[in-house]
């Protein structure tokens, strides 16, 4: 299964390998973390190649944190090797878990619409700052940074590539 870099989204990075048995301890610094439970391959990258390997074992740690065994990687020696390598997850395995469900890098580029203030700029990034998920938002030489949960980002339309948004009292008026 070759798969292309474009195809992909990056997941995190292998950071440590976890007991003797070859698991890995990965970080995770995408939203699709918790998207991964029924996927069946990681890409790892390996001289500038992503690299299939099939998933034996995944253990959600905590919202940054996931513990893999991949098969054929069966002691901590060979396991080392693969510390500090960036992984990947097929758009496709992502996509395919639910139709109705939107990948979070979809919506870069997206217009954002605030309930009180109106159109406020364009979505730039997708930021994790370890707490939690933020949409980073710029418009001209202002930047929004607006944390991404149900409570405030109430609609995403992904036909008119806008994201809906209900701000708390402030936030907008604090970086306009």
């Amino acid at each position: 299964m070759l798969m292309d870099k474009k195809d992909c989204i990056h997941l995190g990075t292998i950071r440590r390998t976890f007991g003797y048995k070859g698991e890995l301890t990965i970080f995770v610094n995408s939203p699709f973390g918790s998207d991964l439970g029924d996927i069946d391959f990681l890409f790892i990258d390996i001289d500038k190649e992503i690299v299939p390997f099939y998933i034996e074992n995944l253990t959600f740690r905590d919202d940054n944190s996931v513990l893999v065994k991949f098969q054929d990687i069966d002691n901590a020696d060979l396991a080392k090797q693969f510390v500090n390598h960036e992984l990947f997850v097929s758009k496709n395995d992502l996509k395919s878990k639910s139709d109705h469900q939107l990948n979070f890098m979809e919506i870069i580029g997206f217009d954002v619409i605030d309930n009180t203030h109106g159109p406020v700029g364009k979505v730039e990034e997708i930021i994790n700052n370890g707490e939690q998920y933020l949409i980073r938002i710029t418009k001209e030489e202002t930047e929004i940074l607006v944390p991404f949960v149900k409570e405030i980002i109430f609609e995403i339309d992904k036909k008119g590539k806008v994201v809906f948004i209900d701000a708390p009292v402030g936030l907008i008026d604090l970086n306009m």
